[in-house]
C-alpha cells in the first residue's frame, strides 16, 4: 500500500497515484512477459481510492510498523483483489474518476 498526501500535503494525490500506477503497470509488463516464457502467471492489480484513515505506528516496541485502518483501505484492498494486469480499478470519488483517461 502506498500513501500519497502524508505525512506532507500534496497537491493532487489522486493524479500522482494513477501516474504511479500507470509506470509500475508500464514495467510489471515487462516482468509478466518473462515469467509468461518460464510458464509462470504473474498478474498485477491496482486498486485506487481516496479518503480519510487513521495513520501511525502500529505495534509495540520489538515490532512495530507504519500503517493505515480505516474504510478507505478496505475499498483499496477489494478494488486491488478485483484488479488486472490491463485494468485498474478505481473508486466511485469524482475526483478520482476523472482522472479515469490517463489510464488508457
Amino acid at each position: 500500500m502506498v500513501f500519497f498526501n502524508d505525512p506532507v500535503p500534496t497537491p493532487d494525490p489522486a493524479r500522482l497515484a494513477i501516474d504511479m500506477a500507470v509506470a509500475m503497470r508500464e514495467i510489471a509488463g515487462t516482468l509478466i512477459a518473462a515469467w509468461r516464457e518460464r510458464g509462470r502467471e504473474l498478474g498485477f492489480g491496482v486498486g485506487i481510492a481516496q479518503g480519510y484513515a487513521t495513520l501511525g505506528q502500529i505495534g509495540f516496541s520489538e515490532r512495530s510498523g507504519y500503517a493505515a485502518i480505516g474504510t478507505v483501505c478496505n475499498v483499496t484492498a477489494r478494488l486491488c483483489a478485483e484488479g488486472r494486469t490491463d485494468k485498474f480499478c478505481l473508486e466511485p470519488d469524482p475526483k478520482v474518476r476523472a482522472l479515469r483517461r490517463r489510464m488508457a
